[in-house]
């Protein structure tokens, strides 16, 4: 959590598996009523949080699942290896920074490397960072589509 009092964020809050939350169309063939609910959720508060001083971390390996809507919404990216042309441009054609020369380098990026951009980052160009991994999260035992469906029932 940042200092609000010093103009930073109140709360930061990091929404992993967006594409489940907020997903493409076409990338969900039947959409319960509780996931129609939730995407309407994480719509409006992406376009709606900073506002309120709180700072939106959306996250997924597929961006080309999630809704441009609020792909377009980011301002800053951190963005790890694409191999997938469609997620590359969902990147490129809906972020404000991207750029056609980005696609040469994002299925480049070796492992634990990204390459930044965005109003976050504190040069004017996108910067490629190696990030050190000190521990790695355990293997979850369903996965977030399981999880999303056990919640419908």
């Amino acid at each position: 959590m940042q200092r609000k009092d010093q103009g930073d964020f109140a709360c930061i809050l990091a929404i992993e598996e967006t594409q489940y939350l907020a997903p493409e169309k076409g990338a969900e063939l039947v959409e319960s009523e509780a996931q129609k609910e939730a995407k309407v959720s994480m719509i409006e508060t992406i376009s709606q949080a900073g506002g309120y001083n709180i700072g939106l971390i959306i996250m997924t390996q597929r961006p080309a699942y999630v809704l441009k809507s609020c792909i377009s919404q980011c301002n800053s990216v951190a963005c790890f290896r694409l191999k997938s042309g469609n997620d590359q441009d969902a990147i490129l054609m809906f972020t404000e920074y991207g750029s056609e020369r980005l696609r040469d380098y994002l299925p480049g990026l070796a492992d634990h490397e990204a390459m930044l951009w965005g109003i976050a980052i504190p040069t004017p160009f996108p910067v490629i960072a190696e990030i050190k991994v000190e521990e790695y999260p355990q293997k979850a035992t369903v996965f977030a589509k399981q999880a999303w469906e056990r919640m419908d029932t």
